[in-house]
């Protein structure tokens, strides 16, 4: 959320001061930044089952555990 906020100011307030009009494309922007933070979620979450998968079982099976909530 602080993350998006600090983009729309950039956006918004500080590259117009520049000459540069990237407001069309703040859409754009927010798309890229949710899915990044999707994924940024989505692999710690796969990183939390691998190491509790790790200490029952082997590397390969962990490892298969972890990819499954990645795919």
């Amino acid at each position: 959320m602080v993350v998006a906020a600090i983009v729309h100011w950039i956006i918004t307030s500080l590259l117009p001061m520049f000459g540069i009009n990237v407001k069309p494309y703040e859409g754009y922007v927010n798309v890229l930044l949710a899915l990044a933070f999707g994924y940024l979620i989505v692999s710690a979450f796969a990183d939390v089952i691998y190491w509790a998968m790790r200490f029952r079982y082997d590397h390969p099976t962990a490892r298969a555990m972890r990819n499954v909530f990645l795919q």
